[in-house]
């Protein structure tokens, strides 16, 4: 999350604001959030949020 757009290993995601968002983006953010959160406070052995500082 820290490192900048076009980074090996990164990707980027333009959400424009007004239009509604599907369940598959809501879930692919909340999945996300879940493994960041988990991954801060040292519970969590994936590699999705592994490099985020």
């Amino acid at each position: 999350m820290d490192e900048p757009c076009g980074a090996p290993n990164t990707f980027r995601v333009t959400y424009r604001t007004s239009q509604p968002l599907d369940e598959a983006a809501i879930s692919a953010s909340s999945t996300l959030v879940y493994h960041l959160v988990k991954n801060r406070s040292g519970g969590c052995d994936c590699t999705v949020a592994s490099t985020g500082t």
